[in-house]
């Protein structure tokens, strides 16, 4: 549903407060099952995980329409008191878990990285890139990344 559409179904007598959005926007209701399906190489999620309910399906459509996702999320280790408006909790390993499940092998906690501790994230947020097995490992080594990854999250 593009902006202009959304604008028309509201009230007249509504407000409406239009931020980083311009009238080509497309905006969606991930947690109502809508998702803009189309192919693209790379989908970032910044800041948007931890308010989606079905988290297992929102991926689901990811895996659909890329092979490789950057995203950041606050693991309940890193954040054991977690924001109220936060709808889920997970750890590393779950979540982790559920991007394996989705066709997501390839994993990169960035902040795990020696090269990347405190230079990526702001707070307690974990950046993560995630890829199928199809994606160019001649860029990453993933099978290291991996086989650290791994061990830092079966260590938890």
């Amino acid at each position: 549903m593009r902006f202009t559409d959304i604008k028309n179904k509201i009230k007249r007598k509504c407000k409406i407060y239009q931020y980083n959005h311009v009238e080509t926007s497309i905006i969606v209701d991930f947690n109502n099952g809508e998702f803009y399906n189309e192919k693209v190489d790379i989908i970032f999620c910044s800041g948007i995980l931890e308010y989606i309910y079905n988290i297992e399906s929102f991926i689901k459509n990811i895996s659909n329409n890329t092979d490789i996702l950057i995203f950041s999320y606050n693991f309940i280790e890193n954040v054991p008191n977690r924001a109220s408006i936060w709808v889920n909790a997970y750890n590393k390993k779950d979540l982790l878990t559920i991007f394996n499940k989705c066709g997501f092998v390839n994993i990169i906690l960035l902040s795990d990285l020696k090269y990347f501790k405190n230079s990526v994230t702001r707070n307690s947020d974990t950046v993560c890139i995630v890829s199928k097995a199809s994606f160019n490992t001649d860029i990453v080594n993933f099978n290291v990344v991996n086989e650290v990854n791994l061990m830092n999250i079966l260590l938890i």
